[in-house]
């Protein structure tokens, strides 16, 4: 067994004593995942757009001489605020892609897609860890959201087929084709 199924399986034992969400509501998420993952890919394509236009914008205003403008932002935090807007552009970057691929195996309904979900969710958990340098308040929501991100991931698993199934079907299968000789 994989590492990553480990984890997984360690996760589904952590929230399983948790109340779930109704069926029918699971699967309308899972069924409409694709979708609205493909909105969200659409929406940080236009925020890495706009951020990236905000840095372009921001080194051209602390450029100007410090006389008429240095009074109101200091050199260095000029230079810190766009090292940091450049590094959430990176990050939004990773994930915008990383959505992107899911996007065909969620809307396939493969298990590939819920794993490149978990892959995003990890991903986005190391990014709120990095973040912490820069803005320390935000762990408790990060912390917050990557949990409730996990409890949704994880209701909705069980609708998506694929490799990691079909395994399990199999050896049972094969554990009673071998107990009928």
């Amino acid at each position: 067994m994989s590492k990553l199924q480990n984890l997984v399986n360690k996760i589904e034992k952590l929230l399983k004593p948790l109340p779930h969400i109704p069926n029918h509501w699971r699967e309308t998420l899972a069924k409409n995942a694709w979708w609205l993952l493909a909105v969200s890919v659409f929406l940080m394509v236009l925020a890495i757009i706009s951020t990236i236009q905000t840095i372009f914008t921001a080194l051209a205003l602390f450029n100007v001489p410090s006389e008429v403008f240095g009074y109101y932002v200091p050199k260095s935090y000029s230079t810190q605020w766009v090292w940091m807007m450049m590094l959430k552009v990176a990050e939004m970057v990773i994930i915008a892609f990383v959505a992107g691929v899911a996007v065909k195996d969620l809307k396939a309904m493969k298990y590939s897609g819920w794993n490149k979900l978990l892959t995003l969710l990890f991903i986005t958990a190391v990014i709120s860890v990095i973040n912490i340098f820069f803005s320390p308040g935000q762990i408790v929501w990060d912390i917050i959201s990557v949990a409730a991100g996990l409890y949704l991931l994880f209701e909705i698993r069980s609708y998506y087929s694929g490799i990691s199934h079909s395994t399990i079907k199999t050896k049972s299968v094969k554990k009673a084709k071998s107990k009928k000789k």
